[in-house]
């Protein structure tokens, strides 16, 4: 139920944003997503600035802040503020993507927002670009497809003087907030929890490096070609699977000659897969925690299986790691921050109903921008990310972008970069298999 708390309405945070304000104690931080968008044509400012104010109304995550309310962490929707186009001139003075990286990267303060800004940028060529940057807690990767797509056709509806063509937003994070939080169990949780913090780590680290928070590194693998990818995309259709649990378990095969007899795997999921939250913007993706058998026998068959049901099983009993960081935050006395070893992200972002790439690329390109060598800075970072998490991405123009974010006190450089081959080798292995 919606309750008016002046200057907005106050409502519970998801266990995932929850997470995000208190390994940051509500300060200042960078984890952002950022969306780039390079103009095919003149834009019509008075357009644009109309189509950003509209996105803010429809979206109300673009208008949420965080505080702590007593012990709990509280999401504030402001009905007041609207996300409003920087018009100031920002001229691309020497490399365009860092100058372009810089302003996605911008830190926000958690504690009181706003945690969305939205600018027009231009070089000497007169090229304009739209740079969109939001703080994780209110925009998941689902979320950037919907942003660019809605943003697209409110600039088209203002430019072309007609009414916009989207359909209406059923459900927004507020109210899934509510209800992930009466739904979730904590018996389950708490024993979920047990079954992942009591065992020995599943990888074999040297002590010296058995270090759980700190700095995470970003390393680029490779980008294979859409032959492959569509052999794996054929591999998991016959197999009876999505792609990204295909992934998933090709993931636990590379990492098999680190792991001790079992692995802890978080599983990122986008959480739409009920049909009145794909139009959601927000950040309700979370991680399933998965515990997996590593034996270096298993056919490709056992563990895809595997991998399968212990997915399938999270999600129907509703486990997330971020509930599983509440639960221990306010039940358990002996937390433990490394509940994974190994996280695995399938950021499909070109693939859900809202996304139209065709009508999108006829006003922009989405820029990708390089991250390889970045670091980040995450207080207690394991929480929600193992020591070596795989990130994989499917480009508009196909094919499968693959890269790693490491956990640099836990894991060496070259054994980072061995994990990567290894995974390229499975995959092409699992590509060709009968």
């Amino acid at each position: 139920m919606r309750t008016e708390a002046s200057p907005g309405f106050c409502f519970p945070a998801t266990f995932r944003q929850e997470w995000y304000f208190r390994t940051t104690n509500g300060g200042w931080s960078d984890f952002n997503n950022g969306i780039v968008l390079e103009a095919r044509e003149v834009l019509n400012r008075a357009a644009l600035d109309d189509a950003v104010r509209c996105l803010g109304h429809r979206h109300e995550a673009l208008r949420t802040s965080f505080r702590r309310q007593e012990r709990a962490v509280v999401q504030v929707v402001d009905e007041s503020r609207t996300p409003r186009l920087d018009f100031v001139e920002h001229p691309i003075e020497g490399e365009r993507d860092e100058t372009l990286s810089r302003a996605v990267l911008e830190p926000f303060r958690l504690d009181g927002g706003p945690l969305v800004r939205i600018a027009l940028y231009h070089d000497t060529k007169a090229r304009e670009y739209v740079v969109i940057a939001l703080h994780h807690a209110v925009c998941d990767g689902w979320s950037r497809g919907l942003l660019i797509h809605d943003l697209t056709e409110l600039y088209r509806s203002r430019a072309e003087n007609r009414p916009a063509r989207l359909a209406p937003v059923e459900i927004q994070p507020a109210d899934y907030a509510v209800w992930e939080r009466e739904t979730t169990v904590a018996r389950d949780v708490e024993r979920w929890y047990r079954r992942l913090a009591l065992d020995q780590d599943g990888l074999r680290l040297d002590d010296s490096h058995r270090v759980t928070g700190g700095m995470f590194q970003v390393f680029s693998v490779a980008d294979i070609d859409s032959r492959v990818a569509g052999k794996l995309g054929g591999q998991a259709r016959n197999r009876g699977t999505t792609l990204p649990r295909l992934l998933g378990a090709a993931t636990v095969r590379s990492v098999t000659e680190l792991a001790r007899d079992s692995l802890r795997v978080g599983f990122v999921t986008a959480n739409r897969h009920l049909p009145e939250l794909r139009r959601t913007v927000g950040e309700i993706e979370d991680t399933l925690p998965l515990r997996l058998a590593t034996a270096p026998d298993l056919t490709w068959s056992e563990l895809i299986g595997r991998f399968d049901r212990e997915v399938s099983e999270a999600y129907d009993r509703q486990i997330t790691l971020s509930a599983i960081h509440s639960l221990s935050n306010e039940r358990l006395t002996d937390v433990n921050h490394h509940l994974v070893d190994v996280t695995v992200n399938c950021r499909d972002y070109q693939r859900h109903p809202s996304g139209n790439v065709g009508e999108v690329s006829v006003l922009f390109d989405e820029l990708t921008l390089r991250m390889d060598g970045r670091r980040i800075r995450l207080p207690n970072g394991a929480g929600l990310m193992g020591a070596l998490n795989f990130q994989f991405d499917f480009p508009a123009g196909g094919g499968l972008g693959v890269s790693l974010i490491v956990n640099t006190a836990a894991i060496p450089d070259d054994v980072a970069r061995a994990a990567g081959r290894r995974l390229l080798t499975c995959l092409d292995e699992l590509a060709c298999s009968q």
